[in-house]
């Protein structure tokens, strides 16, 4: 539940709303009944009174509002308030089911192993937490981008198990991978789920050769776009960009 920018995650708590009245209750219950007494005719005694009455009037609306303050304050601690941003706000997506779609890199470079753990086996994990993040009802589908990119499901769905099994199953290939290919694979898989949130997860190393061209501006903008990078930091950003023969051509001796 959304209001005024403010998303409540425990929106279930609101019936706690009315505890905020109890401070009134309890403010009814022990306000003094007067008791009329008959004196002669003192008006000093009677203007003390009146005095003493406005400011025990006015520190009762105090404690009443206080009160009622300390109940609100505890209320709203209940309903974990989040603070959400424009992006975030449009299309209340976080109270929406998701759709999101897996784009998980087996190229080349996602086999090189600097520290004994692949860039492809943090892949897997961080794929695996993505997909135990999502809810009972969102769906979820796993595209394995190589040359030829592979899909795991024939649609999204909210078998996690399937899932998880292709996960586990991707291997590095000895080719480059069509990033391109595996958006358009995404985004039809996203097309008919207009009233899902829509989500397209890239988890790669994000190797030069396969990024450096993609094509992002196809991605509508009601689809967000994760980024998880699972490059090792140690890795040096080198490559091997040209070879050159000296000589260019093998002398006699040398053939």
């Amino acid at each position: 539940m959304s209001l005024f920018g403010v998303a409540f995650t425990n929106p279930f708590l609101w019936f706690g709303l009315l505890a905020a009245g109890i401070p009134f209750l309890i403010h009814l219950l022990t306000k003094r009944t007067p008791v009329n007494i008959y004196f002669p005719t003192i008006r000093f005694l009677k203007s003390a009174k009146a005095n003493q009455s406005s400011l025990h009037r006015i520190r009762h609306l105090l404690l009443l509002a206080l009160r009622t303050l300390i109940v609100l304050l505890v209320l709203a601690a209940f309903l974990k308030p989040v603070f959400q941003s424009g992006a975030l706000v449009a299309g209340e997506n976080r109270n929406r089911r998701t759709a999101s779609i897996l784009i998980l890199d087996t190229s080349l470079s996602m086999g090189h192993s600097l520290s004994g753990v692949s860039p492809l086996s943090r892949a897997k994990v961080a794929a695996n937490k993505v997909l135990d993040d999502l809810g009972g009802e969102d769906l979820a589908n796993v595209i394995l981008a190589a040359a030829q990119p592979t899909v795991a499901l024939d649609e999204p769905k909210s078998n996690r198990y399937q899932l998880t099994r292709e996960i586990e199953k991707a291997n590095p290939t000895l080719e480059f991978a069509d990033i391109d290919a595996a958006i358009g694979m995404a985004l039809g898989q996203l097309e008919n789920l207009d009233s899902y949130a829509k989500e397209i997860h890239f988890i790669s190393d994000f190797q030069r050769t396969n990024w450096a061209s993609v094509k992002f501006g196809v991605i509508p903008e009601s689809v967000k776009t994760v980024f998880l990078s699972v490059a090792d930091e140690r890795t040096a950003n080198t490559a091997i960009v040209e070879t050159l023969l000296d000589p260019s051509a093998p002398a006699g001796a040398e053939k």
